[in-house]
């Protein structure tokens, strides 16, 4: 059985009514210094450390401007008028820590460019923790632009881009890109974006673990002989380990009812069709009735066939117009 990595992705709006500006996030998430020409304040973010890389992607119509990241969002500000506007969309999903530096970022291009920058939305993705002391959770912050390209700016907001059910789509999408990214890297996980509501699964919430209880896993995992796991972390690693073997007895507990539930459906069958033979006529291509699995269409039709049979054997013969309602082919 394959081992369940960690799936994280989220999303949120950026707005004005709470007090947050395009500039600022961009300036934020990037590490990078944006001056907001509004507010005329300068957002400068250029020492923090956890910034692997950050880039924009832009649909082929896109011009060049909106490819630099002051610009981009100082256009933002400058197109919302309403003092509680919708600047921005963020997604932030977590990426796998068992790929390498460049896997993790190919492999969050490809979902980004499939998902949001094919639909016309401006992409502004930051890496952040492939390395240093947080390595172990490596994740991307993506800001997406909620109007459609026009001409040399920004037409209106796409409100096709809100809807619930896309975002259902991307949860999908993204353990998917996240399986096959792990599959094509030799790795025995997977991950699964539904709730364990969702799978049918009963299981206790993991514990959650502080920085310094995250900080020490990771050295113990580097040095077992020097340093040892804390309580917490062990507690957490075995309820993960229960949670995957309920989730696998219940799986096996599906399949076997399952086959128990066509061997039955096998078993009535095989009680209906010495009746069916008795009152058959002896024709080669209804001789052989009895099914190895499910009850087919074609079975079912034939049963309703010596059914009519036999009532018309008693005087109980069913009408013409019957007769072709039933046997007239689906269109």
């Amino acid at each position: 059985m394959a081992q369940e990595g960690h799936y994280h992705l989220s999303a949120k709006i950026v707005s004005r009514g709470k007090g947050q500006a395009a500039t600022a996030s961009a300036a934020y998430r990037s590490g990078e210094k944006i001056t907001d020409d509004q507010l005329g304040k300068t957002f400068d973010y250029t020492r923090k450390q956890s910034i692997y890389q950050a880039e924009i992607l832009a649909p082929d119509n896109a011009p060049d401007w909106m490819k630099n990241r002051s610009q981009l969002w100082n256009a933002i500000e400058k197109k919302e008028k309403r003092w509680d506007a919708q600047l921005a969309r963020e997604i932030e999903l977590s990426i796998p820590k068992e790929l390498t530096h460049r896997q993790k970022t190919e492999l969050v291009r490809r979902f980004v460019q499939e998902e949001f920058v094919s639909r016309g939305m401006i992409a502004d993705i930051a890496y952040h923790n492939f390395t240093g002391e947080n390595s172990h959770n490596p994740h991307a912050h993506i800001l997406l632009t909620m109007r459609k390209i026009k001409g040399d700016g920004f037409g209106d907001k796409c409100l096709e881009w809100n809807r619930k059910e896309l975002l259902k789509q991307w949860r999908s999408a993204w353990a998917n890109h996240n399986n096959r990214a792990l599959q094509q890297a030799g790795l025995d996980m997977q991950v699964d974006h539904r709730s364990f509501k969702e799978r049918g699964i009963e299981d206790r919430a993991p514990i959650n673990e502080s920085m310094s209880v995250a900080q020490m896993r990771k050295k113990a995992e580097k040095h077992p002989q020097k340093y040892q796991m804390p309580d917490k972390a062990k507690d957490n690693d075995e309820l993960k380990k229960l949670n995957r073997e309920l989730a696998d007895l219940k799986r096996q507990l599906a399949k076997e009812e399952e086959r128990q539930k066509r061997e039955q459906q096998e078993r009535k069958l095989q009680q209906i069709t010495p009746e069916i033979k008795k009152s058959s006529p002896t024709t080669p291509e209804l001789q052989s009735t009895r099914p190895t699995h499910e009850i087919t269409e074609d079975q079912r039709e034939l049963l309703k066939f010596w059914q009519e049979y036999r009532e018309r054997e008693r005087g109980n013969q069913p009408s013409k117009d019957k007769q072709e309602r039933d046997w007239e082919p689906e269109r």
